[in-house]
């Protein structure tokens, strides 16, 4: 920006957890002049299984920066950070949500993964519908 005081230049930074997003607005020199906060939908149909919609996770995420970023003009803002817990979404070819539950509710496209439920799951998730996709180990 020729003539902008690098002093007004912001930057957002996103943390999707595991039940919330949150989002920060923050001056060059690291001090915070906004957050927002939107929990995430979770569901457990049974135990050690948690499964989210990753298109309610990416509404949360536009929510929070729009949230911080109100009445900031786009030019000031720099730079935008992401970081995110450890969870596997599935799309198809076409970058479509595919259902990983065991109901086949579309809307279900993201499981929270931990490391010990990955290590039980292994052999399950390496052959998903018959074709390997991706190797855990």
């Amino acid at each position: 920006m020729p003539g902008s005081p690098s002093a007004d230049w912001y930057y957002v930074g996103v943390d999707v957890g595991s039940g919330s997003v949150r989002a920060a607005l923050v001056t060059r020199d690291g001090r915070v002049k906004a957050t927002a906060e939107e929990s995430i939908t979770v569901w457990t149909p049974q135990p050690d299984y948690y499964e989210q919609s990753s298109e309610d996770i990416w509404r949360k995420c536009c929510n929070t920066v729009k949230k911080v970023t109100e009445g900031v003009e786009k030019d000031r803002v720099r730079g935008i950070g992401f970081d995110a817990t450890c969870s596997l979404v599935v799309l198809d070819q076409n970058f479509q949500p595919v259902a990983v539950n065991k109901n086949g509710e579309q809307f279900i496209s993201l499981f929270y993964c931990s490391f010990f439920f990955l290590l039980r799951e292994k052999k399950t998730l390496s052959t998903f519908n018959g074709r390997a996709y991706f190797r855990l180990f």
